[in-house]
């Protein structure tokens, strides 16, 4: 595992902006899951937003957003891309899914495609709980693996070693489901999007 995550996303966050949405279809889907439960009064962190385009596509149905990333790069090309955009709700920074300082009294934490990167993820969803009002939605987007498609990821590990690809966590889908019910969520959803894939889609409830 890169002893430093946010050096590895630092080096390659123009590289990975340049790059198109390889699913379309797929992405549209998730943003108008995620619409379904938003407000206009909402308050809105995304964790792991990158270059923020999607909360530059989110914002407009939201009463503020806050987008952060580990990497300070990629923020920094997150606030170039706002600054083309009539956004004005958006902030951006840079912060850990850990940090003890996120905002608080949520009503909607995002994490897409981000969980199956953070090494120790008990404390992770146990920090978003805590920062969430109850009956807050945490909106998550990961990929999953279980059995012998664990042995997929037999390359990446390779990678890994060798600096050229980020830390990889294997959970399955309902081990996640089962460590955001200990961590005080219900599971509202629980979809693979798009269908058929690994990509598991968790809508979750504070209690």
């Amino acid at each position: 595992m890169p002893s430093d995550p946010a050096t590895f996303w630092d080096k390659i966050a123009r590289q990975y902006a340049a790059q198109p949405i390889a699913d379309q279809a797929s992405y549209a889907a998730t943003l108008e899951r995620i619409r379904s439960f938003l407000r206009k009064d909402s308050h809105v962190l995304e964790l792991g937003g990158g270059t923020g385009q999607t909360a530059l596509k989110l914002a407009q149905y939201v009463g503020r957003y806050r987008c952060t990333d580990a990497s300070p790069e990629m923020i920094k090309i997150a606030t170039e891309n706002a600054s083309q955009s009539c956004a004005k709700n958006v902030t951006f920074g840079v912060a850990e899914i850990t940090d003890h300082d996120l905002p608080h009294d949520l009503d909607v934490v995002l994490a897409l495609n981000l969980l199956h990167l953070v090494p120790d993820i008990m404390p992770a969803l146990e920090n978003v709980c805590a920062c969430m009002r109850p009956g807050g939605f945490f909106i998550s987007k990961s990929a999953t693996f279980s059995g012998p498609g664990k042995l997929m990821w037999l390359p990446i590990r390779i990678m890994q070693g060798l600096g050229k690809a980020p830390y990889v966590n294997l959970f399955s889908s309902n081990e996640l489901e089962r460590m955001l019910r200990s961590t005080g969520f219900d599971i509202v959803s629980c979809d693979m999007l798009p269908s058929g894939s690994r990509n598991c889609m968790i809508v979750a409830k504070k209690r």
